[in-house]
């Protein structure tokens, strides 16, 4: 199954439509703290953490490659909740530890109201090729040798695009 995974289109869908419209070219924040957290509800019955301890992490330093870092403190931050890790919707994961399905909150603050705070859903998800693609989703080619490593970048990627304009969200004062 892991092996027709890797395989399967990446599909990735952004539950909130009014980003879709960014520019192409925007000059994104320096941000001075990226902070996941994995959460879980009881009723999820998940062993992804037993599974994927580093996921955390691992997402961390995934998202940090692809934005601009400071050590600003007063510089915008990212706060990302992990909400759910599962293969086909199933929380519970195999031995084999495999999942397709990777879901969380993303939180955008700025404590100085230069630029507006934001929370936004990123869901990423992998698929066999038959199958059919849900409404809203975007087909996205396999081009990654490692499916777990896939999926965190492709989360990655999303959260960097989907990050506010510096210079075109500032809020009058």
């Amino acid at each position: 199954m892991f092996n027709t995974v890797k395989k399967s289109a990446l599909i990735v869908s952004l539950a909130v439509a009014t980003f879709a419209a960014m520019p192409a070219v925007a000059e994104k924040p320096a941000i001075s703290k990226i902070d996941i957290k994995t959460n879980f509800d009881a009723a999820q019955n998940s062993n992804a953490l037993v599974l994927y301890p580093e996921i955390e992490t691992d997402l961390a330093l995934s998202i940090a490659s692809r934005v601009e870092t400071s050590e600003d403190a007063d510089d915008p931050t990212i706060r990302i909740e992990i909400t759910k890790i599962s293969l086909d919707g199933d929380t519970m994961l195999p031995d084999s530890a495999e999942f397709n399905e990777l879901e969380g909150l993303v939180i955008f603050e700025d404590n100085n109201n230069e630029i507006p705070s934001q929370t936004f859903p990123v869901m990423v998800a992998a698929y066999s090729a038959d199958t059919i693609v849900p409404e809203g989703y975007v087909l996205m080619a396999p081009d990654r040798e490692d499916f777990y490593q896939g999926l965190l970048s492709t989360f990655a990627d999303t959260v960097a695009d989907l990050l506010p304009d510096e210079t075109n969200s500032k809020v009058s004062r």
